[in-house]
């Protein structure tokens, strides 16, 4: 079964019954869809699966560097949790304190968020480890003709590089940074902002660079950084998304009752899908919030 933004098109356009050359272009359904995911069905779903979206970047740390910049595509500017690994083998969470605490109070433990960045009132110590865990934000939804698939991939001698074969490799040109994501549920990432170059066949290979590339399998999706062409969702939700869509495009039309009528079907998608995750919802995770990033 596909997932992509073209079967994404087809049921909003079949549920809100849009005939193909209606008031709503392709690419307006498509910024409806993104920004409806990002506001709306995303978090939804964080607060029924609380490991849906989770990944984990990591810095080694350098007692001469007290500054650490965080991941710029978290969702929301948060992080969800942050640890130490130390080079003596041991593992502690780290606490995360207000900027008012630490000049107030001196504290030297832990760590604060300043602008885009964690800072340490200390200098750590060289070779630990600093594992920052949190929500990928959903790319911008694009359609499905603009990216590449992977047919074949094999290693090379390099480290974090691995040579692949595509499908459609003119969607992949060398020089531009790239996301790598299975067309699978649950849709996992392999990586973002990896680095293109040629291949030894530049008319169908490109060498993927980056951290993470040795985990590009088969089948995999390529498009440019910050894009996708599915739905970053559970496969369960992305009728969800559809209907949210479609109650978009009522409102905008000015259709009371249609909206009416969508939103009375995003409520029975909500209820659905609570009662599917239920046994996974328990508990609220924490969330640490820097607060000094822009739009939080």
């Amino acid at each position: 079964m596909e997932y992509d933004t073209s079967v994404l098109l087809k049921s909003i356009r079949t549920r809100a019954q849009l005939p193909d050359l209606s008031v709503f272009q392709e690419a307006d359904l498509l910024d409806f869809a993104t920004e409806e995911l990002r506001e709306k069905a995303f978090p939804f779903i964080m607060s029924l699966r609380s490991d849906f979206g989770l990944v984990t970047e990591e810095y080694v740390l350098d007692a001469n560097r007290r500054e650490y910049p965080l991941p710029v595509r978290a969702h929301g500017g948060k992080l969800r949790a942050a640890r130490l690994f130390g080079t003596d083998g041991t593992r502690k969470p780290l606490p995360i304190h207000s900027i008012e605490a630490v000049l107030e109070q001196l504290i030297t433990e832990g760590a604060y968020f300043e602008g885009d960045n964690l800072v340490f009132p200390q200098a750590p110590k060289t070779g630990d480890r600093l594992m920052l865990s949190y929500y990928l934000r959903p790319s911008r939804l694009v359609d499905a003709v603009t990216a590449s698939k992977v047919l074949v991939v094999a290693p090379t001698n390099t480290e974090n590089q691995v040579l692949v074969t595509l499908i459609d490799p003119v969607n992949t040109p060398q020089g531009t940074p790239v996301d790598v994501y299975s067309p699978l549920p649950n849709f996992g990432t392999r990586g973002t902002d990896f680095f293109v170059a040629n291949g030894t066949d530049p008319l169908t290979q490109r060498f993927i660079i980056g951290p993470g590339a040795n985990r590009i399998r088969v089948g995999d999706i390529i498009s440019e950084a910050g894009t996708s062409i599915i739905p970053f969702l559970p496969a369960d939700a992305h009728t969800y998304l559809a209907q949210l869509v479609v109650a978009r495009c009522m409102d905008a039309m000015g259709d009371r009752s249609g909206l009416e009528s969508a939103q009375m079907d995003v409520e029975r998608a909500e209820k659905s899908l609570r009662t599917l995750y239920a046994p996974r919802s328990e508990g609220e995770p924490q969330t640490l919030v820097n607060r000094t990033m822009l739009g939080v």
